[in-house]
């Protein structure tokens, strides 16, 4: 069976009205992260690296049950009559070389951007939380075997099966509009929910989110988008602990 178009459908009210809901829903949860990021219990708290266990593990079941129970909460609403999450398959080398040739993508676009945009932007101290967490992921091999999983459960798999839900109307719909309105509204959001980690930050996650948009619609399967953005995650904590740095 064809898949629905969102113009000219019966259902178009109700398709339209789940997407609304759903990227409501997306950009109240990151929305409600920058606010938390600026309260004065925040920003002024100190995290010592014996906490970051109990954070991360609180991490998980907080980014599980506002990303996907939320997002999972909003599908059975709807029944799952529009709104898929799509599984494309794919050759194993296909999926090496997307996963590598995204990895190497996601990292220039940080290098690029962060050298834009750390000269006009003031210079911010690194959030306590991260801070601890790269103190955590020390040495190299504690960070080559805990990263990768707790990088999946806190952001890989949580973040991207929301960013997936919302995108996943474009990809039935086949409605390069939607897909341009999703792509850009998604990136902001997640841009935003980030801006604890400073204004560069939020700056640099801004086209990465882009990226990790469009490999999805590019892609179409949800498994490839959850391991990218846990990888770029990954190496990131597995690179500053190899070489002993701690990014800013």
């Amino acid at each position: 069976m064809a898949a629905p178009r969102i113009a000219g459908n019966p259902q178009s009210f109700r398709v339209r009205f789940e997407f609304v809901a759903a990227l409501t829903t997306y950009g109240a949860v990151y929305l409600g992260f920058a606010v938390f990021s600026f309260t004065p219990a925040y920003r002024t708290r100190e995290v010592a690296v014996s906490e970051v266990p109990r954070l991360l593990a609180s991490s998980v079941v907080m980014n599980l049950l506002l990303f996907v129970v939320t997002a999972s909460v909003i599908m059975l609403l709807f029944r799952l009559r529009f709104a898929r999450l799509t599984f494309a398959r794919h050759r194993v080398l296909s999926w090496v070389v997307a996963l590598a040739g995204g990895l190497v993508a996601m990292y220039l676009i940080n290098l690029v951007m962060s050298s834009l945009a750390a000269p006009l932007l003031p210079r911010e101290p690194m959030d306590p939380s991260v801070q601890a967490v790269f103190q955590f992921f020390q040495p190299a091999s504690r960070a080559l075997m805990l990263a990768p999983p707790v990088m999946f459960l806190t952001a890989g798999f949580p973040e991207e099966f929301f960013r997936a839900y919302v995108l996943s109307f474009a990809v039935r719909g086949r409605s390069a509009r939607l897909a341009g309105y999703a792509l850009l509204a998604t990136s902001l959001f997640f841009a935003i929910g980030h801006i604890y980690q400073g204004a560069v930050a939020a700056v640099v996650l801004f086209p990465i989110g882009l990226f990790l948009g469009w490999f999805y619609l590019k892609r179409k399967n949800l498994w490839e988008l959850v391991f990218l953005h846990t990888l770029y995650d990954s190496v990131v904590f597995i690179l500053a602990a190899s070489f002993g740095v701690t990014p800013s």
